[in-house]
């Protein structure tokens, strides 16, 4: 009995030794390195679930926002160019004949060229305004914070507000602009008066509301480019243009 007692008790510290080898290093003979790399890449994990959790609980709402008046619209009004329908008889399926219509609607085809139209002369002056602004703004010297705060005063600036001051800078007697030319001999036009002129103004006031929140996404950008890609090809010969056309 007593060669048995010691027989088992040397098994149980063989098996304690065993438990402390792998403890010390790693569980299931993984290096303590190793099982620390583990370890931090599940952190990593967990706190990357936490992110993602707290991201969708703050663009729930826009997202909810813009799927409901922007995106199920935009299907329902498919649906609907698919019937004809005058609002009071049902409506009727045909398919595909309101599009294969459209070239021969003097409306529709002179809406389209209106549309195309504002897109040339709003939406295209804005991205190009915005990336200038943003490569002029994108420096550091006393100032600049004040600078951008004045750039973004289009955006605090509610609708309303925007609406009256630019109908009061459009005003064809009493506006500004047409009172600066009035200084040359020139006569102004009636710029919300005038079919020819009307659209270039909504394209002024669509560039100077739009343009704030463009510039703010490209300087995001331009500021997330390394500085030392700029100064070693500075460094290196290259010109402002060269610099932005090849890096930024």
């Amino acid at each position: 009995m007593p060669a048995i007692s010691r027989v088992a008790g040397t098994a149980l510290e063989m098996k304690a030794a065993m438990s402390d080898l792998s403890t010390s290093q790693g569980l299931n003979g993984v290096p303590p390195a190793t099982r620390k790399t583990f370890e931090s890449a599940g952190a990593s994990t967990s706190l990357k679930r936490i992110h993602w959790g707290w991201l969708t609980l703050f663009l729930a709402p826009n997202l909810i926002l813009f799927a409901v008046f922007i995106i199920v619209p935009m299907l329902i009004a498919l649906g609907l160019s698919l019937f004809d329908w005058d609002l009071i008889t049902s409506p009727r399926f045909v398919g595909l004949s309101n599009f294969l219509a459209i070239p021969y609607d003097a409306r529709a085809v002179n809406s389209i060229v209106k549309t195309a139209y504002l897109i040339l002369i709003g939406v295209v002056p804005t991205v190009v305004v915005s990336f200038l602004l943003a490569v002029l703004i994108n420096t550091k010297f006393p100032g600049i914070r004040v600078i951008r705060t004045i750039y973004l005063l289009p955006l605090v600036i509610s609708f309303v507000a925007s609406a009256v001051l630019w109908r009061f800078i459009f005003d064809s007697h009493f506006g500004p602009i047409n009172t600066v030319l009035s200084w040359f001999g020139i006569e102004g036009p009636g710029w919300l008066q005038s079919t020819a002129w009307s659209m270039p103004a909504v394209a002024i006031v669509i560039v100077w509301l739009r343009f704030p929140l463009g510039m703010l996404l490209y300087l995001a950008a331009l500021q997330s480019i390394n500085p030392a890609l700029l100064e070693a090809a500075q460094l290196d010969g290259a010109n402002a243009w060269q610099r932005l056309r090849h890096i930024v």
